[in-house]
């Protein structure tokens, strides 16, 4: 999940109750894909600056 920190993702019980195993895994998930499309994005933008 994405933060108010530009590039800083948080996931399981960092975010909020409950907290369950299963919970921190989907939000683990989500996280990860949320790093890789923010990545992707940093790369897209600096290729085109190029």
């Amino acid at each position: 999940m994405r933060t108010n920190i530009e590039g800083c993702f948080a996931a399981g019980d960092i975010v909020g109750a409950p907290y369950q195993y299963i919970k921190a895994a989907g939000e683990g998930n989500i996280a990860a894909l949320s790093a890789v499309t923010y990545l992707d994005k940093i790369k897209k933008n600096s290729k085109e600056e190029k």
